[in-house]
């Protein structure tokens, strides 16, 4: 099902806020890795590649636990797993990046030093990523931001069209309202074929303040194009960066934009 709505449209410029709605952000690749390698023997590199800026080093364990049902009702639990990657932090705790066979990821937690200090970090860590894994290809790049709305609440209640334009509305019934939302989305952006999944939802109010979670990942497939080298990656980088802004502002009203002024 493809549905379109057509809006005003918005700008991708950078916009300076006094108070960023930014609470983490995710650079994500995903590569192809045919052969994984030994950690246990590129740990010990690694670590000393990466030490000035990511001292903490610690392994990355993955677990899978299957349920089964067994005779008389009783249900086994089987559980597969162990070693799946390397993880390191810096002091503070607020960069984190994981080495895995599926990719490398990125997280960086508020406060977000931006796009252009992020991006140039991010193509050192896969010059080291390549190094030590040897990817052959990339299939997906994809950023994710994690907002935090605080919409001011009036008596308990709020108008949320005044701040959000895009979520849920309720019927027009008498007495009906909205008590709460967790809804997930998903958007393509055409020409650009940028997939993008929206996560909006309310968390528990606090000071006569609702917040409002915007959580929205930007994805580029690039398993249908020509170059899928780490070449493509960085353009590619530039665009979702640029969609997730646009996204951002068309999503929030202006009133809804100057809660972070």
């Amino acid at each position: 099902m493809s549905a379109k709505r057509k809006s005003p449209t918005t700008s991708a410029k950078a916009v300076q806020f006094l108070h960023p709605p930014v609470q983490e952000v995710v650079y994500q690749i995903r590569a192809v890795v045919p052969a994984p390698p030994d950690l246990n023997r590129i740990k010990a590199d690694l670590a000393k590649d990466l030490k000035k800026d990511y001292p903490i080093a610690e392994d990355f364990n993955l677990f899978q636990h299957t349920v089964q049902p067994g005779a008389l009702g009783i249900a086994s639990v089987q559980v597969q797993g162990g070693l799946f990657g390397l993880r390191f932090r810096n002091r503070k705790g607020t960069q984190v990046v994981h080495f895995t066979p599926t990719g490398l990821v990125i997280n960086w937690i508020k406060p977000y030093p931006g796009y252009e200090k992020c991006i140039t970090k991010a193509k050192r860590l896969w010059r080291l990523y390549a190094k030590y894994y040897n990817p052959i290809s990339v299939e997906t790049v994809s950023m994710r931001y994690i907002d935090r709305i605080p919409v001011p609440l009036t008596h308990g209640s709020v108008n949320m069209g005044e701040y959000i334009t895009i979520g849920s509305n309720a019927p027009d019934i008498a007495g009906l309202s909205i008590s709460g939302f967790n809804q997930v989305t998903e958007y393509q952006k055409i020409p650009e074929h940028i997939r993008m999944r929206v996560n909006l939802a309310t968390l528990k109010p606090e000071d006569h303040v609702l917040p409002v979670l915007l959580d929205h990942e930007a994805f580029i497939d690039l398993k249908g194009h020509t170059d899928r080298t780490d070449h493509a990656i960085w353009p590619s980088f530039d665009k979702v960066h640029t969609w997730s802004l646009q996204f951002f502002h068309g999503s929030l009203t202006p009133q809804g934009l100057a809660l972070f002024k």
